[in-house]
């Protein structure tokens, strides 16, 4: 197999032992996976989801959270729902019985370059565990204790081809969309969300996933 070198984002459990508790796993930069399942044992993340599994094994967990780069090379991005590689991601890859959980995930520069962004919207219809519902969105979980934690995430295309450090911003102009101009647009909608949620007094928990 001619694999080139992964990094796989540091594997966080964030534990709050109270009655506003919430636990969960996050990773990022995981989206290498075969077409073909007999080789998912071969690939890095393999070994990701058996640590994560036996961290949930001791203490479960509510949901995963990606920080994005689903899908990395051949392609980059996801270009059709019926993309083997996500059969494999969750039916071998994933399927282990202590983190068959939601997912909420957002796009990273890797998942900018499909011709069509929204498609990891759509994942959901045939996979339940996936949840997008746009390009960025909020998701507010109940807490034991009668309060919340609210979640923000954000779109990474729209923050790589904004960052005037980013060697991608004109990579990305070639493709379907010009990602720097929907900046304003989404700057302007996470003001709205922080200051809507401000003095909310039943959400104890306010997180940006970007």
């Amino acid at each position: 197999m001619n694999q080139r070198n992964l990094s796989i984002s540091t594997l966080l459990i964030c534990f709050f032992q109270s009655a506003w508790s919430i636990n969960f796993h996050v990773l990022g930069d995981f989206g290498q996976f075969p077409t073909d399942p007999s080789q998912a044992a071969n690939y890095p993340n393999y070994k990701v989801a058996d640590l994560m599994n036996k961290a949930a094994s001791v203490t479960a967990i509510d949901f995963i959270i990606s920080t994005g780069d689903n899908f990395y090379s051949n392609p980059d991005g996801l270009e059709t729902l019926d993309d083997p590689r996500l059969d494999v991601m969750f039916n071998y890859t994933f399927k282990r019985p202590n983190i068959e959980v939601p997912w909420y995930l957002i796009l990273g520069n890797h998942d900018c370059y499909a011709p069509d962004i929204t498609l990891q919207t759509q994942v959901h219809t045939k996979y339940a565990q996936w949840n997008m519902p746009d390009t960025y969105y909020t998701k507010v979980v109940p807490l034991e204790s009668g309060k919340s934690a609210l979640f923000i995430y954000l779109n990474g295309c729209v923050l790589t081809a904004k960052d005037p450090d980013s060697d991608e911003k004109d990579d990305l102009k070639k493709y379907h969309f010009d990602a720097a101009s929907m900046y304003d647009g989404q700057k302007s909608w996470l003001i709205d969300q922080l200051t809507k949620y401000e003095n909310d007094s039943t959400i104890a928990w306010r997180t940006v996933v970007i």
